[in-house]
């Protein structure tokens, strides 16, 4: 299909604590029915893999829609293409994931886009010789 992308819907906020529970079952068929085409769901995790041919800047609204009308959740929903994914891979520091169980490696994904204005980011407290960011 010409000008398909495969994307990943990262929703925040569901099948955690027992809130927002979501089957995903019911997720891919809702993905589905609203036109996305592929979808693959990753355990309980609340991230939905797809394809679209939709505009990329209509995708995180449509997605939001989607969960407060149909499976009545008001959450985040940040999405990333396949190259953009690929591309966080190839830039991971150099023993990125590596030690498993001695270290623990996280990536931050944002939903909006990163700005020195203090209230938008607070940076973490790193600990000397221990934390990196």
């Amino acid at each position: 299909m010409t000008g398909t992308t495969r994307y990943v819907a990262l929703i925040r906020g569901i099948n955690v604590g027992g809130k927002n529970v979501i089957r995903m079952a019911p997720l891919r068929a809702e993905f589905e029915s609203h036109g996305f085409e592929r979808v693959e769901t990753y355990v309980q995790s609340g991230n939905v893999v797809f394809e679209s041919t939709r505009p990329r800047n209509e995708l995180e609204p449509a997605i939001e829609q989607l969960l407060d009308e149909r499976v009545g959740a008001r959450v985040p929903v940040m999405i990333r293409s396949h190259a953009e994914l690929a591309q966080v891979v190839a830039s991971a520091p150099d023993g990125f994931g590596t030690q498993p169980e001695t270290l623990l490696c996280d990536v931050v994904f944002l939903k909006g886009g990163l700005t020195a204005a203090p209230r938008r980011w607070r940076r973490s407290r790193l600990r000397d010789g221990v934390d990196r960011a």
